[in-house]
């Protein structure tokens, strides 16, 4: 069977393999995009409903959605429960129902997944713009300052009228800034605290940096995937958080959205997402201090039960007793990712391809070249004869240079033939030999098949129950 990608799949593939469908899920069977059940359908069908009675503009943040809802006469707003219907009203119970019920509506395409703004985390820091791509190609320009060779009239000084030039090539289209890199790179970070380090950092590596106070919303990865598209590579996504229950959860939350939304948003682009920091490894290498987990959180006993662990650590107190470490860390996780001889070598290919194309072109213009000078010296000799004698000598000079006239116009024309039928194969662009891995064991592979991914994330990350 194809990739599973709904509620119906997700219980086809439990019947298929004998698997209980929480085994079948990387996140909780109410959070996780392949697996909206029927009381969330029923709870996105009603939202999705509200969307287009209330007309929602396109890029409304859901906080004012659940204000708008409030503000409805009493009554009016009716939430659906499989018991029944309650009044939506200005409570926390009820803004987490609309957050649900929003998300499935987007997951099963009832709405718009780029529907909403995500006002919560700061907009990403973009380092890589993707103008229009450019393919190599020739650029012509024959500079004789009007549309023929001209042959002077009278004037004082008639041999500097003389200026018969060639028309030359370049090229161009083998340089184009961001395109040059081999793949898409994007950094994570939940942790605003950090950003003295990395937004530096990443403007020196030249990589976007996405950051997310917490978990990345929906709206937060379909723009990742949307920047993808637009750069149309693959990319790498590199994620840094707090080594404690939400933290630990975090990457495979996003990995989780990215595998479901790419084939939307991204199709035929593979992704990579790879945690560098922080891990229960570097927590006991560098010797960072935990920190007491709070009682309310739920994720505790799962991250407990992983990690063996006696508490949480932040992000804070690697830079804290290791300055410059994380710095260190994400330049080697980046490294093996980047070209940094892109910008050079599309520069070199650049010229090479402009010194083939000249010699190419020089070698057709040879002959050209020759007999243009030759007249040139003709034209020169006549008009110097009349330099004295120029109003007087008008009529005589023009008749005299007829048939210069004519033989100019008859060379110009086999040139223009000829720059208009050079057509030489140029040299490739610059492409790098910079790949995505072929094994890769990071987190998050779209190239892998659902099982398989299934199995990373039950290996790499803890549930989140």
């Amino acid at each position: 069977m194809n990739a599973p990608r709904s509620y119906a799949d997700i219980k086809e593939l439990a019947k298929t393999t004998g698997r209980r469908i929480p085994d079948l899920l990387a996140m909780a069977c109410n959070n996780d995009p392949f697996y909206v059940m029927p009381s969330q359908e029923r709870q996105a069908q009603w939202f999705a409903g509200l969307y287009e009675r209330l007309n929602i503009p396109q890029g409304a943040h859901l906080r004012r959605i659940h204000y708008k809802l409030v503000s409805q006469p009493d009554g009016t707003i009716l939430m659906v429960f499989d018991g029944g219907e309650r009044p939506y009203q200005n409570t926390e119970a009820c803004w987490q129902y609309l957050n649900s019920a929003s998300k499935a509506a987007r997951c099963l395409s009832l709405v718009s997944p780029d529907a909403f703004i995500d006002a919560r985390n700061p907009d990403p820091v973009l380092h890589r713009v993707y103008e229009t791509r450019r393919a190599p190609r020739l650029r012509f320009t024959w500079d004789f300052g009007g549309e023929s060779w001209e042959l002077p009239h009278i004037d004082a000084d008639l041999a500097d009228d003389l200026d018969w030039s060639l028309p030359e090539f370049d090229t161009t289209g083998y340089q184009n800034g961001a395109h040059d890199e081999p793949l898409h790179l994007e950094l994570i970070s939940e942790k605003s605290t950090m950003d003295d380090v990395v937004v530096p950092l990443c403007k020196e590596l030249g990589i976007n940096y996405a950051p997310a106070t917490g978990f990345q919303s929906i709206t937060g990865v379909v723009n990742l995937l949307k920047r993808l598209r637009q750069a149309d590579k693959n990319g790498v996504v590199f994620y840094i958080s707090d080594f404690d229950p939400a933290g630990a959860f975090m990457p495979a939350s996003v990995a989780r959205q990215l595998e479901y939304w790419r084939p939307i948003f991204a199709p035929g682009l593979d992704a990579l997402l790879l945690p560098i920091v922080l891990t229960k490894e570097q927590v006991i290498e560098y010797g960072l201090p935990p920190i007491p987990i709070k009682e309310t959180d739920k994720r505790q006993n799962n991250f407990l039960a992983k990690y063996g662990v006696e508490g949480a650590t932040e992000l804070d107190a690697l830079e804290a007793l290791h300055p410059g470490e994380l710095a260190r860390i994400i330049r080697q996780a980046v490294k093996p990712y980047r070209d940094p001889s892109a910008k050079h070598q599309a520069c070199m290919a650049e010229y090479r391809a402009d010194a083939a194309v000249k010699k190419q072109w020089d070698a057709i213009c040879r002959p050209y070249r020759w007999r243009l000078e030759r007249l040139r010296e003709q034209a020169t000799a006549v008009l110097e004869s009349y330099q004295d004698e120029l109003e007087r000598a008008r009529d005589a000079l023009a008749k005299d240079l007829k048939g210069i006239r004519c033989e100019l116009d008859s060379l110009q024309q086999a040139v223009k033939t000829e720059a208009h039928e050079f057509d030489p194969v140029l040299p490739d662009s610059y492409e790098s030999a910079v790949k995505l891995p072929e094994r890769f064991g990071g987190l998050f592979d779209s190239r892998r098949d659902y099982l398989e991914q299934l199995r990373h994330y039950k290996t790499t990350a803890p549930t989140n129950d």
